[in-house]
């Protein structure tokens, strides 16, 4: 016996997601290593419905790559130029990323 899923149930295919949800990368520098920067860039990616990462760099700088809504990503990117209550951010450059279909927001190491 076959089965066929209905096609108001079909999946999205993944040309789908790249025109309707955006991927970006944030480069941030300043004073945004050993400030809890990461944890608190995680913490509000999961309150915006981000996935994605975020990462040290050995220049001192952090990056975060995002995806998800445009609204979503705009909101973590707005975070990323204050960070946590420690952190001095000097700059954040955004350029677009390839998508990367990420299931959570996670912290690299």
């Amino acid at each position: 016996m076959l089965f066929f899923r209905p096609s108001f149930l079909a999946l999205p295919s993944p040309l789908h997601y790249s025109s309707c949800m955006p991927s970006r990368e944030f480069t941030i520098t300043g004073k945004v290593q050993g400030v809890y920067y990461r944890a608190m860039a995680k913490k509000k990616a999961d309150q915006y419905g981000v996935t994605g990462w975020v990462a040290n760099n050995a220049d001192g700088s952090v990056t975060v790559h995002a995806e998800g809504p445009d609204r979503a990503i705009n909101d973590l990117e707005d975070w990323c130029r204050v960070g946590p209550t420690d952190a001095h951010v000097k700059e954040v450059t955004v350029k677009d990323a390839p998508l990367e279909y990420p299931e959570t927001f996670e912290v690299v190491y």
